[in-house]
């Protein structure tokens, strides 16, 4: 947690009002995507709030809800439970811009507000070979690059 201080001058007549407040700041929950082939690996911090605005206790979480998906397709996003873990690896993914967002959910069902990435790509080049396909590396100095056809 930030903290702030707030001073505040006003004259008043031939008095000087100093006014002090201290307010805390919260850090921002945070979601971090890592690309790791054709998979995205989320890790997020957990929020301090609920979507009401009440304070949000680790102790208080219940799981996490995962939404993703590609920003060029309209309609809902696909969601899931995760259970209580502030890490998940989403398998498979085709290329595309992804948005991914994690949401807490308290014991008795209350909501923290969506925490979202940045978009995100995952490109062609970064898919492995198609199952099926399969490369050997003879001696370290020759790969054979096995492609088998339907």
């Amino acid at each position: 947690m930030k903290k702030s201080l707030v001073i505040s001058f006003v004259a008043i007549g031939l008095f000087l009002l100093i006014a002090v407040s201290g307010a805390f700041a919260a850090e921002l929950p945070e979601l971090e995507v890592l690309q790791q082939e054709n998979n995205a690996r989320l890790a997020w911090t957990a929020p301090l709030f609920r979507e009401n605005e009440s304070d949000l206790l680790d102790s208080e979480i219940k799981s996490y809800s995962v939404a993703y998906g590609l920003t060029s397709v309209q309609g809902p996003a696909q969601v899931f439970d995760v259970g209580k873990v502030n890490t998940y690896l989403i398998e498979n993914l085709s290329p595309g811009e992804y948005q991914f967002a994690v949401l807490a959910v308290d014991n008795s069902g209350t909501q923290s507000k969506w925490i979202e990435s940045d978009l995100f790509t995952i490109t062609e080049a970064s898919r492995p070979n198609p199952p099926g396909d399969f490369s050997v590396i003879v001696g370290g100095y020759l790969t054979i690059n096995v492609y088998l056809n339907n």
